[in-house]
């Protein structure tokens, strides 16, 4: 355990990892449900064996019945501390993959193109509204043409619609991060991000070993 909330000004917490398999409950709580005076009070195989007679299908009424049966057992307990139940629970049967597609294109002029119609192509079919296809097609192909004329390097281009948003990722070998400039208003080029950052609800850029990822999210 770390230090007591609210106590310490300069606290000291510990990170932990816990992976939860389909069917898997975590209970967090605070210590106001085992220390208690008296006879009610709960040590780990005690607590274990009030929770495992109160597991139910549904978080929500996990927690109730774990809060039933500890009152009914500090029932009698003249002070107590607060108490605190959180239940994490993920589903036995996975919810299904997001609708998630990818292609690999070329460093060439014409990938672009294949990029626009690989994006409507994946999310006309997932009733997207159209003018966020319209910026989603935008989007890819300003990403796409970056990643051909300046890292030229082979590009992946992955299309995500899950709910509410579309999630575009464009892979390519450059390590090179690119940069948000002021074009010229001559310039024949330079505006390709100005333009992704004003349709995007959220963007940015991760390097990686093997170059760069640019992601973008488009709300609707």
């Amino acid at each position: 355990p770390g230090s007591v909330l609210g106590l310490l000004d300069d606290p000291v917490f510990h990170e932990t990892t816990l992976k939860l398999d389909p069917g898997d409950t975590l209970l967090l709580y605070t210590d106001g449900v085992t220390d208690v005076a008296g006879p009610s009070a709960l040590d780990d195989a005690g607590l274990l064996a009030v929770v495992a007679e109160a597991m139910r299908d549904a978080p929500e009424a996990t927690v109730t019945a774990l809060y039933q049966a500890l009152e009914a057992r500090h029932a009698r307990v003249a002070r107590r501390d607060d108490t605190a139940i959180v239940a994490l629970h993920r589903p036995a049967i996975a919810a299904a993959a997001p609708p998630r597609a990818e292609i690999a294109l070329p460093a060439r002029v014409s990938s672009p193109r294949r990029a626009r119609r690989f994006v409507r192509d994946t999310l006309e079919p997932c009733d997207v509204p159209a003018e966020v296809i319209d910026s989603a097609e935008l989007v890819a192909t300003e990403l796409v043409t970056n990643s051909v004329m300046h890292a030229r390097s082979d590009v992946i281009l992955t299309v995500e619609c899950v709910s509410g948003s579309v999630r575009l990722r464009v892979d390519d070998q450059s390590a090179v991060r690119p940069v948000v400039r002021n074009a010229a208003p001559d310039a024949a080029t330079g505006r390709g991000l100005f333009i992704v950052e004003q349709l995007a609800s959220r963007w940015g850029v991760d390097l990686h070993r093997e170059g760069k990822t640019v992601w973008v999210e488009l709300d609707f």
